[in-house]
């Protein structure tokens, strides 16, 4: 008896005749073994895998993998319509932070490869000392897969298709795990549609890519359960599969990869306590499987990910605690009213109570199921509590939800119980990196799986009160067809409060001509240290972007990537290394936390020799001034006295080249003027 197969009412009726139907159905059910016996019979008999290949050819096999591939990949183009998959000049929401950051990344990663350098570590940002960017989510692999539309199309157009390609593949994965877990195709595509469409994945796909491209998740799934729960997979066979699949995860989200493995055991670790005689008695050949397929997959993972591990532990410029800052994370925790109150992505949005959790971020707060669905899922886990597939993903998905809420269980805002389970993570070397609110993934995973086979087994079976029939007589298969259409329309009435507002709203984002004007850039010789104003700091990421355009001609001060701060304690930007009165006034292009932009920044004539010296110490060549940002003729009048000549004023900046000659001009003429 497998996870999957409870019990087989053909073989049943054939065997027994319909009369002991009953009693062998009370008795398969108490027969759940996710790890069978030697002895165990086959989830189908003979007869029924003939019958099955008969109705299922290969061909047709790949007609509906290919169908289903392209309907979710037609329905993530049309989650960012109108947009073009390859459009240059337009970004989801906004081109600055996380998004500026995502487009950076994959410039960085084609200039690397092209040019020799280590795409792990850069002196591009962050002058002088640059970044070890092991400790952000560089996501090499994305960045390998768009490098042909990075290099011919640009980085823009190359993370744009890399969204759409994210959130179709993430449907696509979840339809192919739950084919296996399923019999009826519609339940599956149901499934795969509502993982790809569940806030956690929209949400992040106004933000992070990382976050979804979710497709390696369900196969690492299918890998595991052949593995150690169906071992119908040799451990040599898993070990290479699991090493694979785990590492190429790990180049897309190191978060991600961490989340599996620790849902992983907890789904592991409920099937072997409620299945504890089982597991006793072939405890031989289980951990033989374990322990040989752990050792085939540990050289296989450290062969794709090995590098920019070790970069990540041991790597220059680690921070000493952690690689998050625990108060930035403190802020994105969930709320246990969250499930039933949608944020601003919903398509049925009633009520803004939702706005201030999780920080008061929307991208991030993806809790929201609707209270239809809530009902709709604990009937079917109630209704199919027999079912390991659905056993196990509740309890993913209560776990999961439970440790999302955070260290502390808030109601409305309000603390009301202290501490929650998660708190254990904030104590934990690595553990105390992940954001709690971002575990809401695997509530959606269980939830979506729970959904597609408890429909599957509604379609079969029926509701409480209709015993499991045959589908071969007319009146049996008229009533399933009822049965079917009457799951869809309460499905249909369950998912329709959790629908996301869609289209995605794209954003044309402009930068001064100057960064695509190639005849002005070449002014600008390869790899010069430029210092921009405004200051690069994060969440304003514009000279990032200046650089991504301008395919890495020149590298900037400031830049949004993980430094260690004051302590040790991680900092995801640093701030100019300047005497205060200098760094505020480079800082005054942006606004302020409350908003408003630094009208009365630093001005005096002690600001010219802190100027002299800070582009000096820090072998400054160019000084780049965008002529529209706020301040910008405050600093354009510095910079001139500091350097004794006028910008050269092209396509919407002011530029001064060759900095360490006209310092040196300045010096000459103060010290002849003095002589």
């Amino acid at each position: 008896m497998t996870t999957t197969d409870r019990f087989d009412v053909r073989a049943t009726r054939e065997r027994a005749g319909a009369a002991a139907l009953p009693r062998l159905e009370r008795q398969a059910r108490r027969a759940w073994r996710p790890w069978p016996r030697a002895e165990a019979a086959p989830a189908l008999t003979r007869s029924d895998q003939v019958e099955r290949a008969a109705r299922d050819p290969w061909l047709q096999r790949a007609a509906w993998g290919a169908g289903a591939a392209v309907f979710y990949l037609l329905v993530a183009w049309l989650c960012f319509w109108p947009a073009s998959p390859l459009t240059g000049n337009r970004l989801v929401t906004t081109s600055r932070a996380d998004l500026a950051q995502g487009v950076w990344f994959v410039e960085w990663f084609a200039y690397a490869v092209t040019h020799g350098l280590n795409p792990f570590y850069t002196h591009y940002l962050l002058a002088p000392r640059g970044a070890n960017l092991a400790l952000d989510n560089t996501s090499p692999l994305l960045g390998l897969l768009a490098l042909p539309v990075t290099l011919t199309a640009g980085p823009v157009a190359a993370y744009n298709l890399l969204f759409r390609l994210a959130v179709g593949l993430t449907g696509l994965g979840m339809y192919c795990m739950l084919r296996r877990y399923t019999t009826w195709r519609p339940a599956a595509l149901l499934g795969g549609l509502v993982f790809e469409l569940c806030p956690f994945v929209i949400g992040h796909a106004h933000k992070h890519v990382f976050l979804v491209f979710l497709v390696f998740v369900p196969f690492l799934v299918l890998v595991v359960d052949d593995w150690l729960v169906r071992q119908s997979r040799g451990p040599i066979a898993s070990g290479l599969l699991l090493g694979l699949l785990a590492g190429l995860e790990f180049l897309v989200s190191v978060e991600v990869f961490v989340e599996f493995v620790i849902f992983a055991l907890v789904g592991l670790a409920f099937l072997a306590l409620a299945h504890r005689r089982e597991v006793r008695e072939g405890w031989g050949q289980l951990w033989r499987r374990l322990w040989l397929g752990t050792l085939i997959a540990i050289p296989v993972f450290g062969v794709l990910a090995g590098y920019p591990f070790a970069m990540m532990i041991f790597g220059p410029l680690r921070p000493a605690h952690g690689l998050h800052n625990p108060v930035d994370l403190a802020r994105y925790h969930g709320d246990l009213l969250a499930p039933i109150f949608p944020t601003r992505y919903i398509w049925l949005h009633f009520s803004n109570l939702a706005q201030s959790f999780v920080g008061g971020n929307a991208a991030e707060n993806s809790f929201y199921l609707g209270l239809p669905l809530v009902l709709v899922l604990a009937y079917l886990v109630w209704r199919f509590r027999h079912e390991a597939v659905i056993a196990a993903a509740a309890v993913v998905a209560g776990v999961a939800f439970v440790l999302a809420l955070g260290p502390r269980l808030y109601v409305d805002q309000h603390v009301v119980f202290s501490p929650m389970p998660f708190a254990l993570f904030t104590h934990l070397p690595l553990l105390r990196n992940l954001e709690d609110a971002r575990l809401t993934l695997f509530m959606w995973f269980g939830a979506a799986t729970i959904l597609a086979v408890g429909v599957d087994r509604l379609r079969a079976s029926g509701w409480r009160w209709l015993r499991p029939s045959d589908s071969r007589g007319p009146r049996d298969r008229r009533a399933g067809k009822a049965r079917a259409a009457f799951a869809g329309l309460v499905v249909l009435v369950a998912l329709a409060p959790m629908a996301p507002h869609l289209p995605l709203v794209s954003k044309h984002f402009a930068v001064p001509s100057f960064f695509t004007t190639k005849s002005e850039l070449d002014l600008i010789p390869k790899g010069d240290l430029v210092l921009t104003f405004p200051y690069n700091r994060a969440p304003y990421d514009d000279p990032m972007l200046w650089q991504t355009v301008s395919h890495m001609r020149f590298r900037i001060f400031g830049g949004e990537a993980t430094v260690p701060g004051p302590h040790g304690v991680p900092l995801g930007h640093a701030p100019p290394d300047a005497p205060s009165p200098l760094a505020t006034l480079l800082l005054s292009g942006w606004p302020l936390d409350h908003g408003r932009y630094d009208l009365h920044p630093p001005d005096g004539p002690e600001l010219v020799p802190m100027l002299q010296t800070y582009l000096r110490q820090n072998g400054v060549n160019d000084v780049l001034v965008k002529v529209s940002a706020v301040n910008a003729r405050l600093v354009v009048k510095l910079v001139e006295e500091a350097l004794g000549a006028q910008p050269r004023q092209l396509g919407g900046v002011d530029l001064w080249l060759d900095v360490p000659a006209r310092l040196h001009d300045v010096h000459g003429s103060g010290s002849a003027g003095a002589g």
